[in-house]
């Protein structure tokens, strides 16, 4: 058996970061970990279906995030005022969720690296499809001077999840090709990230309720997506460390691993890196 030579790159977190993972945990325990565990206690037999509850809680807000992206959109633009209130408040309760699933599983010792993978999924499903919503209304009621630049303000941020997605493919690759590391969880810069883009929704989407016409909520979500930009770049370096790092610990094993587009130009970016060091 090789041993491990992959150190991952997050280390200790910080202590404000220590301070809201613990803050969740608590959340998550009084909110719904202490009945599972009872009931994983005196059901013994029950212990597989509550380790999954994390992960069918991700898996539930990717199914449920378009549908209820589409309620919201749909009640702003009949100006359906009480209906968009409660469509709102759905799409902030799934946010939450996002906030619990994994505390959940820290506290039920139920983490997986499907949980892992699926997680950072919903939460870019739920991102995708509220911005859609908001740029069709704000086509729709405020015109093209408020569409131009929040259309170019979430592309930017759409393109850097888009190759977050490949780098998860393909780190999710080289651990099954490695068989014997875990495969990393989500930085704390990607934490960031994903709370200004889901904070700033919801922001956006009262200023959007309360005044239909005003633009004022689409610049508002333009500048904190410029913003959410920064946090996203830090967290996409951090995985390509992330799956070079795997990468090179696969040649020094002379263990083979799918050569994607997306790690062929990792290979790239990493020798370029290397040689400016």
């Amino acid at each position: 058996m090789h041993s491990i030579s992959y150190d991952y790159h997050s280390g200790e977190d910080p202590p404000v970061v220590r301070e809201v993972k613990w803050l969740l945990d608590q959340a998550a325990f009084w909110l719904l970990g202490w009945w599972l565990l009872v009931i994983k206690h005196y059901w013994p037999s029950s212990a597989r279906a509550i380790d999954n509850v994390p992960n069918a809680m991700s898996v539930a807000r990717i199914i449920v995030s378009p549908y209820v992206a589409y309620m919201l959109g749909a009640a702003i633009w009949r100006e359906n005022t009480s209906d968009a209130w409660l469509w709102l408040g759905i799409a902030a309760g799934l946010i939450i969720m996002d906030g619990l699933d994994g505390p959940l599983a820290r506290r039920l010792n139920a983490v997986s690296d499907f949980g892992k993978a699926i997680d950072p999924a919903a939460d870019k499903t739920l991102i995708l499809v509220l911005a859609i919503a908001y740029l069709v209304l704000t086509w729709h009621l405020q015109g093209l001077l408020a569409f131009l630049p929040l259309l170019g303000a979430l592309s930017w941020v759409i393109w850097i999840e888009l190759k977050l997605v490949l780098i998860a493919r393909d780190t999710k690759m080289a651990v099954d090709a490695l068989g014997d590391v875990e495969l990393p969880g989500a930085n704390v810069f990607g934490k960031v990230k994903f709370t200004i883009q889901s904070l700033s929704f919801i922001l956006a989407y009262i200023l959007l309720i309360a005044a239909p016409n005003s633009s004022v909520g689409a610049l508002w979500l333009t500048f904190m997506l410029i913003i959410a930009r920064f946090f996203a770049d830090k967290s996409l370096h951090l995985h390509r460390i992330d799956l070079w790092k795997l990468q090179a610990t696969a040649r020094k094993r002379g263990v083979e691993v799918p050569q994607t587009r997306s790690v062929r130009e990792l290979t790239r970016w990493a020798r370029r890196n290397n040689q400016a060091a």
